[in-house]
C-alpha cells in the first residue's frame, strides 16, 4: 500500500471520525453502552468526539479503488474490506500538537467480557 502524505491521512481520519460521530448521534447502541458504564454527560460525547461504527462505512464507499486502499493503509478497513471498528464505540486520540494521531475502538457486542481496545497509529512520515 502506498504511504499517504500526512495531510491526506489526517483528512481521511477526520472524515471517518465525523461519520462515526454522526452515527453515534443517530444509533443508540454506543450511547447506551457508555451510559451503562456511568458516562452520561452528553457534553463529553461531543467534546471528545465519541463515535460509533455501525459497519456502515463500507456501504458508503465505492466497491474498489483508491479510497478503499487508502483506508486499508490507515487500518480503518481490514485487508478483507471489513471495518476494523465495526460494532465499537470509537474515539479519536490526538498527539501532543493536537493532530489526530489514532483511533481507539471499544467493541460493545460482548457484554460479559472485558472490552478490548483496538487502535491504529497514524503512519509516521520520515
Amino acid at each position: 500500500m502506498p504511504l499517504l502524505p500526512p495531510e491526506t491521512a489526517i483528512h481521511l481520519l477526520e472524515r471517518v471520525v465525523h461519520l462515526y460521530a454522526r452515527t453515534f448521534e443517530d444509533v443508540p447502541e454506543g450511547r447506551t453502552y457508555l451510559e451503562r458504564r456511568g458516562i452520561t454527560d452528553a457534553s463529553l460525547y461531543s467534546r471528545f468526539r465519541f463515535g460509533f461504527s455501525a459497519d456502515a462505512l463500507v456501504n458508503l464507499l465505492p466497491r474498489d479503488g483508491r479510497l478503499r486502499d487508502e483506508l486499508k493503509g490507515l487500518g480503518i478497513l481490514l485487508e478483507d474490506g471489513q471495518e476494523r471498528f465495526a460494532g465499537s464505540v470509537v474515539f479519536p486520540v490526538c498527539d501532543a500538537e493536537g493532530l489526530l494521531a489514532t483511533l481507539c475502538g471499544i467493541p460493545i457486542g460482548n457484554e460479559g467480557a472485558d472490552p478490548q481496545h483496538t487502535h491504529h497509529q497514524r503512519p509516521r512520515v520520515s
